[in-house]
C-alpha cells in the first residue's frame, strides 16, 4: 500500500501546531503545580507564587525528593514520569524560544535552533503533522500519569513504620530513623508531638 502523501502545511497551521503544543505543555505544568501544592501542603495562592519563581528542573527535583521521602508504592513509576518530563522539556524550549517557519515544500514546520555549548551548531529541525500529534499524545500521557499518582505526593499519615524508617541523613548526622529527630523536626514531618512526661509528686509524709 502506497504511503499517504503529506498534506501541505500553511502558515496558519504552523502557528496552530506550535500553539497547541504549548497549550498542552501548560496543562502538564498546571498538574505539576498541583503536585507541589499537595506535597508541600500549600494553599492555591502559595503554590502559584512558588511555581512562578521555580524553574521546571527544580520543580521536578522537589517532587522526586518528596516521592523518595514518602515512599509510596507508586513512587518509582512517578520518578520515571518526572524524568521523562525533564527530557521532553527540550521540545518545549524549542517551541517557546526558537524561530520557525514553513518549509519550502510546505510539508513541515522547520525550527531554526542554535547550540553554542563550546561549539557552534545551527541545526534545523523539521516536524510534520504526525510529530506534533505524537507530541500532544505524549504530553497528555505524562500529565495523566502525574494526576493519577497524586496520592503518592501527599504526606503519609504518621505511622510507626514511617517513623522508624532509615533516613538518608543518618550517615551524615548519625541518625538512624525519624525517632532520632528532635520533637520539633518530627512535628515538621507530621508526627504527633510526644506528650510531656510529668513526674509524680510523692505525697508529703504524714507526721506521726
Amino acid at each position: 500500500m502506497a504511503a499517504k502523501p503529506s498534506k501541505k502545511v500553511t502558515w496558519d497551521e504552523a502557528f496552530a501546531y506550535v500553539g497547541r503544543f504549548l497549550w498542552h505543555w501548560a496543562s502538564l505544568e498546571r498538574e505539576l503545580r498541583r503536585a507541589l501544592q499537595a506535597s508541600l501542603e500549600l494553599g492555591a495562592l502559595q503554590s502559584s507564587i512558588l511555581s512562578a519563581n521555580v524553574q521546571l528542573r527544580d520543580k521536578l527535583n522537589i517532587l522526586k525528593t518528596v516521592l523518595d521521602l514518602y515512599g509510596h508504592e507508586k513512587a518509582p513509576g512517578l520518578v520515571k514520569t518526572l524524568n521523562n518530563i525533564g527530557t521532553f522539556s527540550s521540545a518545549r524550549n524549542m517551541m517557546a524560544h526558537e524561530f520557525f517557519g514553513v518549509t519550502g515544500d510546505e510539508k513541515a514546520v522547520e525550527f531554526f535552533t542554535t547550540k553554542a555549548k563550546g561549539k557552534l551548531d545551527l541545526p534545523s529541525i523539521r516536524w510534520r503533522e504526525a510529530e506534533f500529534e505524537a507530541a500532544y499524545d505524549k504530553i497528555n500521557r505524562l500529565k495523566d500519569e502525574v494526576k493519577e499518582g497524586m496520592e503518592a505526593f501527599k504526606r503519609p499519615r504518621a505511622s510507626s513504620a514511617f517513623l522508624n524508617q532509615t533516613l538518608p541523613i543518618g550517615g551524615l548526622f548519625g541518625l538512624g530513623s525519624a525517632n532520632a529527630l528532635s520533637p520539633h523536626f518530627q512535628g515538621l514531618l507530621g508526627f504527633p508531638s510526644p506528650k510531656p512526661q510529668t513526674k509524680r509528686k510523692k505525697p508529703p509524709s504524714e507526721k506521726e
